[in-house]
């Protein structure tokens, strides 16, 4: 179903060239008032419709046709003679087709008038034509134009959100590596081992490390992934810790040319798997969408 812009955008024409009833011309300039894009088209269909009139060629009146008129005006006494004068001549015509008033032109002449005036308005039809296509075209890429540019900018807005985000986990993952100001001297940080993130089905690409970090302030996973799959309109990576079918939400992530990373801080609770998942959205605190890459934590501590 057509909305109300739609459809008043393509009374424009018709507006213009009064084409609509008196209760259309009011509801479409009730919405003018309310519509700039509608307004602006208007303008620039009268601006082109001021310029028609010039494309018509100047036809020069029949012979007498001023004598008579100023005869009527100057001498109204003789004006019922005239006419009764005019209704018989006119009668002679209507029976004598080949002997026409000098005044009115032969046929070919008034034929070759009535061409050029079809002529002329047909013109003028296919201009006005012409000028509604074209600018119905022209709306659509001017709307084309602005979905692409929204995208673009939301797709600029992600690439630095992933570039903050990517910073912010190179500070936290060098902070975990060393000891922090906490520690007592000779205390170590205690590394877990690596567990490589293996894709889950065939035509997955993406690969990953998980990594467990304990230092003084509690127990850290820290997730890297490369090849990832590129992300459409607001999806985002979310990795899960899972305990047969307890899934925790371990945070969101964005990628950069494939690549992205995720720094977490969590309590240990005997997890089996973690694994990471495209979602519809960073707001999910359950997996809704496809899972990509997985691997098993049997035997960790976590």
């Amino acid at each position: 179903m057509k909305d109300k812009h739609t459809t008043m955008s393509e009374l424009v024409e018709l507006y213009v060239l009064g084409g609509l009833s008196v209760s259309e011309i009011e509801d479409f300039e009730e919405h003018l008032t309310q519509c700039p894009e509608c307004l602006e088209q208007v303008e620039q269909m009268r601006q082109v419709m001021d310029f028609l009139p010039m494309a018509s060629e100047p036809i020069t009146p029949p012979v007498g046709m001023k004598n008579r008129i100023l005869g009527n005006v100057l001498n109204p006494e003789k004006t019922e003679a005239e006419a009764v004068h005019h209704s018989i001549d006119d009668q002679i015509d209507q029976t004598d087709q080949t002997d026409y008033p000098a005044n009115s032109g032969t046929p070919r002449s008034r034929t070759r008038h009535y061409g050029r005036w079809r002529a002329v308005s047909a013109g003028l039809a296919a201009a006005v034509i012409a000028i509604g296509v074209y600018t119905a075209g022209l709306r659509g890429e001017i709307k084309e134009l602005k979905e692409q540019t929204a995208i673009a900018e939301e797709t600029e807005q992600q690439l630095q959100a992933s570039k903050a985000e990517t910073a912010r986990l190179q500070d936290q993952l060098a902070s975990a590596l060393k000891p922090s100001q906490g520690l007592k001297l000779g205390e170590a940080v205690k590394l877990g081992e690596a567990v490589k993130l293996d894709p889950v089905s065939q035509d997955i690409v993406a690969q990953g490390l998980a990594t467990i970090v304990i230092d003084s302030q509690g127990t850290h996973l820290v997730v890297q992934a490369e090849k990832l799959p590129e992300l459409q309109d607001n999806e985002a990576f979310q990795v899960w810790l899972i305990k047969g079918e307890e899934k925790k939400n371990a945070g969101t992530f964005l990628a950069r040319d494939g690549i992205g990373a995720l720094y977490y801080t969590f309590e240990p609770g005997n997890y089996d798997t973690v694994a990471i998942t495209v979602e519809p959205d960073a707001y999910g605190e359950q997996p809704r969408g496809k899972l990509i890459l997985a691997a098993p934590m049997e035997g960790s501590s976590i």
